[in-house]
């Protein structure tokens, strides 16, 4: 496919999603705007905890102890959770727990790539 068509029919439903989701906000139609400050918080631990639930739940079905290299992570997540509870308001302190999202989400895959691949060896 030429770079100008494919440019053209993947950019314009993007730029049309933005556009809805940007009105969405100023309009304080956002889903997570609407929850509120603790809720959000509580949503972002929970999505945490169930992350790591279904890492455990895969190493009890599958009883493959190399699925536990994927805690090495859960210290960050914890940081990443205090850090956010306590910057709610500080917009510049919250990016850190941002920050720590990002490592454990690189660290987890790493992880789980890595304990994918040896479980097939044995």
């Amino acid at each position: 496919m030429p770079p100008m068509i494919w440019s053209t029919t993947c950019q314009a439903p993007i730029w049309q999603w933005r556009k809805k989701i940007l009105r969405l906000s100023a309009a304080g139609g956002n889903w997570v705007v609407r929850l509120g400050k603790a809720r959000r918080l509580r949503v972002y631990s929970l999505l945490f905890a169930l992350a790591y639930l279904s890492l455990a739940l895969l190493f009890l079905l599958s009883k493959n102890p190399l699925w536990l290299l994927t805690f090495v992570s859960l210290p960050l997540a914890v940081r990443a959770v205090r850090t956010a509870a306590s910057a709610l308001d500080n917009i510049p302190e919250f990016i850190g727990a941002n920050v720590n999202t990002f490592y454990i989400y690189q660290l987890t895959g790493l992880f789980m790539l890595v304990s994918a691949l040896l479980c097939s060896r044995f």
